[in-house]
């Protein structure tokens, strides 16, 4: 559950920092005086990386769940009629399907966090690409 959890603020975190990246470098150049036009490749590439950023950040926050085990469920039949063996087998087993799951599923987003961090770094080279070249 930690793993999940720290997984999902790295890339909330990743949001929130791309946004005011992409805000805050354009704001701070013409505060330099750096005359810094608008219309350059380098600064619409920049945009669209973030734009990407916050696109697969936010569907990779909105998709997918940890299973966990809901317990109202060992009270329905067949699970009263097991015997203690069968029962433990059983929850064992089940437990086990549920944490590979759980961690493929905190794998796959922990790979996409990693790509959304190089992502990142691209945008911010754009950037500074755009800021050196209109100095």
């Amino acid at each position: 559950m930690r793993r999940f959890e720290a997984v999902e603020g790295r890339i909330q975190t990743l949001i929130v920092l791309t946004l005011s990246f992409t805000t805050a470098v354009p704001v701070v150049a013409r505060a330099l005086s750096v005359d810094a036009g608008f219309r350059s490749n380098w600064f619409y590439a920049a945009l669209a990386l973030a734009f990407i950023i916050t696109l697969i950040g936010t569907m990779t926050k909105v998709i997918g769940e940890l299973v966990l085990i809901n317990v109202k469920h060992f009270y329905n039949e067949p699970w009263r009629s097991y015997s203690e063996e069968q029962f433990k087998r059983r929850v064992v087993f089940w437990a086990g399907e549920h944490l590979e799951k759980n961690t493929r599923l905190v794998n796959q987003k922990g790979s996409i966090a990693t790509l959304l961090t190089f992502v990142f770094a691209l945008e911010a080279a754009c950037m500074l690409v755009w800021i050196l070249r209109n100095l």
